[in-house]
Parts: C-alpha cells; sequence; structure tokens
C-alpha cells in the first residue's frame, strides 16, 4: 500500500527589506513535505511593493517545484509514475485604504 499521513508544512523563510518608507523587497522559500504518495514541493517568492497613505500595490513572482511518486492503485500491482511539476505565477495585488 502507498503511505498516507498527514502533510506538513514549514513556516516560509524569507528576507524582508524596506529601500524607502513607501518600497519594500521580498524573497521568501518554503518547502513542503507531502507524504501522501512520497512527494514534495519547493516555493520560492519574490516581490516588490509600493504603498502610501491611500493605496498600495505589490507585485510578486511564485515559482512552485514539485515531485511526486504517484501509484493509480496498489503499489503491488503496477508501478509508480514519477511526476515533476513546474509552476510560475505572476500576482499583481493592489488595494485602497480607507
Amino acid at each position: 500500500m502507498a503511505k498516507v499521513t498527514k502533510n506538513t508544512a514549514n513556516p516560509p523563510v524569507g528576507l524582508k527589506r524596506e529601500c524607502k518608507a513607501d518600497i519594500y523587497f521580498q524573497i521568501s522559500l518554503q518547502i513542503n513535505k507531502n507524504k501522501i504518495n512520497d512527494g514534495s514541493s519547493h516555493i520560492v517568492s519574490t516581490g516588490l511593493g509600493f504603498r502610501s497613505q491611500n493605496f498600495f500595490i505589490d507585485l510578486a513572482y511564485v515559482l512552485k517545484m514539485t515531485k511526486e511518486q504517484y501509484w493509480l492503485y496498489s503499489p503491488n500491482f503496477v508501478n509508480e509514475a514519477n511526476n515533476e511539476y513546474l509552476f510560475h505565477r505572476i500576482v499583481l495585488t493592489g488595494g485602497l485604504k480607507f
């Protein structure tokens, strides 16, 4: 049988630097171990933001790399499939302050 246990996630580790009072830059790394089907994922993100008294805007890039060994049925009957995924995301968020 394939091992099935809870996901374990580590909190992100990173650094945040404010260049000026209104501009900031951030880099973070997160490693997750997915014990379902023997997999793991690594998430790296970086972002740049601007804030003022009335609004804020952030731009971020997120890279997620995932590897897993997956069994559709019992490992006694079939071989595992080795899957690798690579996700790129660009996220733009903004808001108004009231």
